[in-house]
């Protein structure tokens, strides 16, 4: 991916794109360096657009023929085509060989029109088994644009707040990836927000972050798990019922506060084997945020407890399945009752 980016600003650009993969705002960065190439100035005269959905394989051809206007350079883009997507049903379970609407295309891409940058782009995954998708990666260069791993996501996090004039403490980073995944078109206005409320700090802070980014059940459960370790029963009752009338499913919350109470008893006895917040991040595949939260929350607990606390949330799923109460008003009894620790 940084490749092509480095291609683009050498001037080394190909006659066909394939673009696919989950990141749209990625694709869509990749398109505009295409754009700045074709028209340095901006005037967009030779960068046209095209649905996908709405244009045949014939009508790219015909639109990809056409010479750039009073320009050496022309880019053509196609967003999301169907046909190119692994999801598609078309030719699914047809012999591809045998399909006339594709033989156009496949035709041009074999002999592009010079000076043309014809770009395609599809939602998801493609089928690299297939005979279009293998004659464009001949004819020019297929590119997925996938979900970035924690540590490239981190390095893309901390170049996005750069540009906005900010530098950005790892804790902070760490915490927005957590609050707000991996979508990056998503990430993108998250870090535009918390630069806005930064303008007057030159560094970002895990504060700063928490004060902006929008919050997600991940961190409710975390503020139910502080109060419940805080021994403070009325408020934690009352954030599991905000979680509830905010959507999130008794169920849903109950598999969660089970899952952090397991978190925080493997991370204590990792703890204590002597390992670092890094290397248990790694052992329990945990996000390096939620394995220091993990280690911070369980220090107000002992292990008998949690263990006990476990049974408890364990109990409250057994008798609700069995039919001997409801799961919300069981769920709440177990929350007391950890809470009376």
């Amino acid at each position: 991916m940084r490749q092509f980016f480095n291609s683009v600003q050498q001037g080394i650009v190909s006659p066909v794109y394939l673009f696919y993969g989950s990141q749209e705002l990625l694709k869509s960065e990749a398109i505009s360096a295409l754009s700045k190439f074709v028209e340095p100035e901006g005037n967009n005269w030779n960068v046209e657009y095209f649905d996908g959905d709405k244009i045949s394989a014939a009508e790219i051809v015909n639109a990809a023929s056409t010479a750039p206007f009073f320009a050496q350079r022309r880019l053509i883009v196609v967003k999301d085509v169907p046909w190119l997507s692994a999801k598609t049903a078309r030719l699914e379970s047809a012999d591809e060989n045998k399909q006339d609407f594709l033989e156009p295309f496949l035709r041009y891409i074999e002999n592009p029109v010079g000076g043309n940058i014809l770009v395609l782009t599809v939602k998801g995954e493609v089928d690299k088994r297939r005979k279009i998708i293998k004659a464009l990666q001949k004819a020019g260069r297929v590119i997925k644009f996938a979900d970035l791993d924690q540590n490239k996501l981190m390095i893309w996090l901390k170049r996005r707040f750069a540009e906005n004039g900010h530098k950005s403490s790892n804790e902070a980073l760490e915490y927005l990836t957590l609050v707000a995944g991996n979508d990056l078109a998503f990430l993108a206005n998250e870090v535009d927000k918390i630069s806005l409320y930064c303008a007057d700090k030159a560094q970002v802070e895990l504060a700063d972050v928490e004060a902006v980014a929008s919050r997600g059940a991940m961190l409710q459960i975390f503020s139910l798990i502080d109060a419940v370790a805080d021994k403070e029963a009325e408020k934690s009752l009352i954030l599991y019922q905000e979680m509830v009338k905010q959507g999130e499913a008794e169920q849903k919350i109950l598999s969660m506060l089970g899952k952090q109470m397991r978190d925080m008893l493997a991370v204590s006895e990792l703890q204590k084997q002597g390992l670092s917040s890094a290397q248990i991040a790694s052992q329990l595949k945990l996000h390096p945020y939620v394995a220091r939260k993990c280690a911070e929350k369980g220090r107000r607990f002992s292990r008998s407890q949690l263990m006990r606390a476990m049974e408890l949330l364990l109990a409250a799923d057994i008798a609700n399945k069995s039919g001997q109460g409801d799961l919300d008003a069981l769920l709440q009894m177990a929350i007391i009752r950890i809470c009376a620790f």
